[in-house]
């Protein structure tokens, strides 16, 4: 395919480049494999793309859907991020609590 030639020309033109300067690229991959036992992404990571259950997947789309009720509401929630939570405006990163404290605050 064309990524693999790509990826072959680059491949190619980082060893001459190597070789031009002495360094030995051998066994120097600039990926790191994965250790043997992963466990999955790491726990800041681990939650991204799930779906919620319970009480907080239940707040979190109401909180989303208030967002897209219009500009003002997403101002609004933009504001109590900002204020209170330092900026974060994903609601799926905030504790059940705060997201029933917005919603209560907005009536919705």
């Amino acid at each position: 395919s064309f990524l693999d030639y790509a990826g072959g020309l680059a491949s190619s033109d980082l060893e001459s480049q190597a070789a031009a300067q002495g360094v030995d690229l051998e066994g120097k991959g600039v990926k790191r494999a994965a250790p043997v036992e992963w466990k999955g992404p790491p726990a800041k990571f681990a939650n991204m793309g799930g779906s919620l259950d319970g009480e907080k997947g239940d707040l979190v789309s109401r909180v989303k859907a208030f967002q897209r009720s219009g500009p003002e509401a997403k101002e609004a929630w933009a504001q109590y991020c900002d204020q209170a939570y330092g900026g974060v405006r994903d609601p799926s990163r905030h504790e059940v609590e705060a997201l029933r404290t917005f919603l209560t605050s907005q009536g919705a």
